[in-house]
């Protein structure tokens, strides 16, 4: 039994809103920890950038973001939904895939329906209805008591918003706990949520917690969030210590900084067992 289930059970019975923060790496899983968030999500754009240097269009494999989401695991006690992508070849390699990845002390895995090759915006293609459910069918036998959300990318692939609904219906119906519909927006949520007859877990970028609570998100997922915070905070610093030559100001105490980091880390509990086991 996964305790963090029952945590992520309790949080949808009890939040108006669950903020879940992508953490690309597990630095950034445990800062997000440190931070007050009380559930993570494992996504393949993050992994694939910070883990690989590949963008994320199905260059990276199932069995890779189970692992990662290992690690996470390990080192933050949160409940951790993992971005399974399509399940992974069929309903069977899902059904195996879904008990590796409960196996990993996951809380929630999510199961899109687009084909693999993928790429962001118009084009792609999805799974037909019946293999995408039977996807989610698989899943949902599979798993011991992680939760299961079912995705589909039909909105944002450019189909229309009929077959985005019947898709998250059918998801619902074949036993999915929670829905995700990319590209659906804020105020279709709460109409959404009505048909499918699941909770919402929908991707998001801009809104308040106030506009969250509102529109009826109750999983808000901040899909690469922090891979973009990354990407951006490091090209500016390397592009300052390009011109001026200097990677910190003069009076910067850098010893602080490396001390602050092994701290966090863990620094001063090492020590102690150093020190316990004749180490230091």
């Amino acid at each position: 039994m996964n305790i963090n289930v029952d945590r992520l059970r309790d949080l949808i019975n009890n939040r108006p809103v669950i903020q879940m923060p992508d953490v690309h790496d597990i630095l950034a899983a445990k800062l997000a920890s440190a931070a007050g968030f009380e559930a993570l999500y494992v996504g393949s754009f993050g992994y694939s950038a910070c883990g690989f240097g590949r963008p994320d269009q199905s260059l990276i494999t199932v069995e890779s973001l189970i692992e990662q989401s290992r690690r996470v695991v390990d080192v933050v006690d949160l409940p951790i939904a993992l971005d399974l992508e399509e399940g992974g070849g069929n309903a069977v390699t899902t059904y195996h895939n879904v008990r590796a990845a409960e196996a990993a002390g996951v809380a929630a895995i999510q199961i899109e329906d687009q084909v693999p090759g993928k790429e962001f915006g118009q084009g792609g293609d999805l799974y037909s209805l019946q293999v995408a459910t039977d996807k989610i069918k698989a899943a949902s036998d599979a798993r011991s008591d992680a939760l299961i959300i079912g995705r589909t990318q039909a909105l944002a692939i450019g189909r229309d918003a009929n077959e985005a609904m019947d898709r998250a219906v059918a998801f619902s119906d074949a036993g999915a706990d929670l829905m995700t519909i990319a590209g659906l927006p804020e105020e279709s949520v709460a109409q959404a949520k009505s048909r499918a007859g699941v909770p919402m877990a929908q991707f998001v970028f801009g809104q308040s917690l106030a506009q969250l609570e509102a529109s009826e998100i109750k999983i808000a997922i901040y899909p690469g969030h922090s891979t973009m915070v990354q990407f951006e905070a490091v090209s500016n610093w390397l592009a300052h210590l390009k011109e001026d030559g200097k990677s910190f100001s003069d009076d910067d105490d850098i010893k602080s900084r490396y001390g602050t980091i092994i701290e966090f880390l863990g620094g001063k509990e090492n020590a102690a067992l150093a020190r316990k086991y004749g180490v230091l």
